[in-house]
């Protein structure tokens, strides 16, 4: 029993493994791009994209390509409607409809043995079909509306050749013209006018687009230019405002420079002077303090000897006592007493001496020390003082070479009142003048002796003129009011009696001892009252009254 079931078993097994070895023989897988036709055991199947169970022996199954099938086309000496000959090359695109009945329908004008025998068949016919609409379309057209009109031409023959193709099954995806052509050179006679109008036109646009060019160009240069001239301008303006800016700001830093050295300089002397009387200040108040000091010392030292001299004192006192005491002579007491004393008085003198002289001592140390100290800051000071005296001595000789003549003359002016006060200080001495006249009353001594006391300022004049080189006075007339009124002031002496040409040389000789011809005129200068006294004695008067 037991092995009559495993035979059942395997019986099964068996079975189910020649079952699915049979269904996976008969299984048959279609692919996209492909259709199968199934025939026998009934009604025909087509597949497309999927399976189907074909039963071997009783049922058979064949395939046919779905996919775009591209081919040429050539027709030669096609006939146009006006007999001209012409010869046309296309390409054509087809396929197999993709339904069931179209599929039967290909199947039964195209299967073969192979797929690849049935695809010759298709493209066979397909270019058959094609070329014979093809030449049926020519014959209705003119070679002007084929070579003109290629769009068109192809899709007449797309529309007849596809009508026929349905009928097999097959579908006209596309037919375009590659090319048309003649032997007889219809077409080439045909283009030339055309050819020779669009070179033409070509020509006349290529000129027009040069000329336009040219224009444009020469128009951008126009403005090009005189925008370069006008930014150059405006550069040179520029450049001259940015100059003169440069200018200012270089003035204005020269000038704040020149104020910054310049009040350096005078806050350096400052500090400096500063320096110099704080120092000086220092050690009079340092000497000061040492000087008192030494006479404190001094005064300890004499409080001392007074003090020592006190005790001497009081020791022979003690002494005086004792002998007076002791000793019953008192003419000896008396002696050794007055010998005491003066013992006592020497020392007292000596140590006074020596105090006053140690006193004296350091009196003079102190004195010297302070007069050394304050002579060192006096050279600093005058060094210092002298420096800058230099250094200002250097600006006014670079303005009196500026200047020339007028800093020349400014100086001679500055130092006239000395100069007048030299002239006048030996007249200043004088109380007294006796002018001692030639006796004829014409008065020629008193005015010599006032052209005396004139003539020196005017010797001066002279020898400044010969060292300067030119004439004060005419320089200083030409730019007063005086010089330019022409007003002159004479002197004449002439016409005075003696009592006033004595008047007259008191006050010039006055006048130039006090220092007042200094801006005045002469007339100003004399007085009423002078100071001085002046006696005219003429000789020859003088013998006659006696």
């Amino acid at each position: 029993m037991f092995d009559s079931l495993i035979m059942t078993v395997g019986a099964v097994v068996l079975g189910i493994i020649l079952i699915t070895l049979v269904i996976l023989t008969a299984w048959k897988k279609v692919p996209a791009d492909k259709a199968a036709v199934v025939t026998g055991l009934g009604k025909k199947k087509v597949i497309t994209a999927g399976g189907i169970i074909v039963i071997p022996i009783f049922q058979r199954i064949d395939y046919i390509s779905l996919q775009n099938v591209r081919f040429p086309i050539a027709m030669q000496d096609a006939m146009t409607r006006h007999g001209v000959p012409i010869n046309t090359e296309g390409i054509v695109v087809i396929k197999v409809q993709n339904t069931e009945e179209a599929i039967l329908m290909a199947m039964e004008q195209f299967n073969d043995v192979t797929p690849a025998v049935t695809k010759e068949k298709i493209i066979d016919t397909a270019k058959d079909v094609s070329e014979g609409k093809l030449r049926e379309i020519i014959a209705t057209l003119t070679v002007e509306e084929i070579y003109s009109e290629r769009d068109k031409f192809a899709s007449k023959v797309l529309e007849v050749a596809a009508e026929q193709l349905n009928v097999l099954g097959l579908e006209l995806k596309s037919f375009s013209i590659k090319d048309i052509s003649d032997k007889n050179g219809y077409l080439e006679a045909l283009g030339k006018p055309q050819i020779a109008g669009i070179k033409r036109d070509a020509q006349i646009a290529e000129a027009d687009a040069l000329r336009e060019t040219q224009i444009k160009t020469s128009e951008a240069k126009r403005l090009g230019a005189a925008a370069q001239l006008e930014a150059n301008a405006k550069i040179a303006e520029a450049q001259k405002e940015a100059d003169v800016k440069v200018l200012e700001y270089e003035q204005q830093r020269q000038l704040a420079k020149a104020k910054t050295d310049a009040s350096y300089e005078i806050q350096q002397n400052i500090t400096n002077m500063e320096v110099i009387n704080t120092e000086m200040d220092a050690a009079v108040l340092k000497e000061e303090r040492q000087k008192s000091v030494k006479e404190a010392e001094i005064q300890v030292e004499i409080a001392a000897a007074i003090k020592s001299t006190e005790l001497a004192g009081r020791k022979a006192e003690r002494k005086q006592k004792e002998l007076l005491e002791t000793v019953v002579n008192p003419a000896a007491a008396e002696k050794q007493k007055a010998e005491l004393q003066a013992e006592a008085d020497k020392i007292k003198t000596v140590k006074a001496a020596e105090a006053d002289a140690e006193a004296k001592k350091l009196n003079a140390e102190a004195e010297a020390a302070m007069i050394q100290k304050t002579g060192e800051a006096t050279a600093e000071a005058i060094k210092l003082r002298g420096l800058a005296e230099a250094e200002a001595m250097e600006k006014k000789a670079e303005a009196y070479a500026k200047y020339g003549n007028a800093a020349i003359i400014d100086i001679v002016i500055d130092k006239l009142p000395e100069i007048a006060r030299a002239i006048a200080e030996p007249m200043s001495r004088i109380d007294k003048i006796t002018i001692i006249g030639g006796g004829d009353g014409s008065g020629g001594s008193a005015t010599d002796v006032t052209k005396m006391a004139l003539g020196s300022l005017t010797a001066i004049t002279e020898g400044m003129k010969d060292v300067l080189g030119f004439d004060m006075t005419e320089v200083m007339k030409a730019n007063t009011y005086a010089g330019k009124t022409d007003k002159n002031i004479n002197f004449n002496l002439d016409r005075l009696t003696d009592k006033e040409k004595a008047a007259a040389i008191a006050g010039t000789v006055a006048a130039l001892r006090d220092n007042l011809l200094d801006g005045e005129t002469l007339t100003e200068a004399v007085v009423e009252e002078p100071a001085v006294s002046v006696e005219i004695v003429d000789p020859i008067a003088e013998t006659e009254e006696n």
